[in-house]
């Protein structure tokens, strides 16, 4: 606040609030904007933290913590805090975990479904999710799967039926930074929701 009110100043422009008879011409004003400025920081601190513990609350109940559901997945109509299996895209988790061990590299992976023009994630969410149709042609874009997202998905404990949230913490919401917690901080609940990948699957991917 007090570097917007230096830039306005500096420009010759001062703040006037009529209400609460604030001046920033005069040391005074200054001074109570400088107050007001701080107890709306202290609300906004406290206002972040009880977010993030109510958040926490819901993942250590298994609810979904909102945002988009995991490919494989989507919200629940009825229940938003409830994952289902989003058949086609599971269809496509299934087989990315069955073309590994078969023993395709990821980067192998990623490029036979570019080549089958299947939409990658965050496309397919936003465009066939959003709109209740399927499509799988990637269109006029030129994004395609890549290695990470592969990866991801490989590494992904939801498909096993239980939610692990809380992996990170944010460290400067200005930057949108976050640090990730250790495993032992991590909050996972199982049996959430239907598995896609079954333990035995998922435990030889990993190996």
């Amino acid at each position: 606040v007090l570097s917007s009110l230096q830039r306005m100043q500096d420009f010759g422009v001062n703040l006037i609030c009529v209400e609460d008879g604030i001046d920033s011409s005069k040391d005074s004003g200054k001074l109570m904007i400088s107050v007001l400025s701080a107890v709306a920081e202290i609300e906004r601190e406290n206002i972040l933290v009880q977010t993030m513990e109510g958040r926490r609350q819901k993942a250590r109940e298994g609810k979904w913590n909102g945002g988009f559901a995991p490919y494989g997945y989507m919200r629940d109509s009825e229940d938003h805090n409830h994952l289902i299996i989003d058949e086609y895209a599971a269809n496509i988790v299934r087989k990315i975990f069955r073309l590994y061990l078969e023993g395709n590299g990821k980067a192998h992976i990623a490029s036979i479904l570019s080549s089958e023009n299947i939409l990658i994630p965050s496309l397919y969410k936003t465009r066939v999710l959003q709109q209740n149709y399927y499509n799988s042609k990637l269109k006029d874009t030129t994004k395609t799967w890549c290695y990470q997202t592969i990866h991801t998905i490989l590494n992904n404990q939801t498909y096993l039926g239980k939610m692990v949230q809380h992996k990170d913490i944010k460290i400067s919401y200005k930057d949108k930074k976050k640090r990730r917690l250790p495993k032992e901080q991590w909050i996972v609940v199982d049996n959430t929701h239907e598995p896609i990948i079954d333990q035995e699957t998922f435990d030889r991917v990993q190996a």
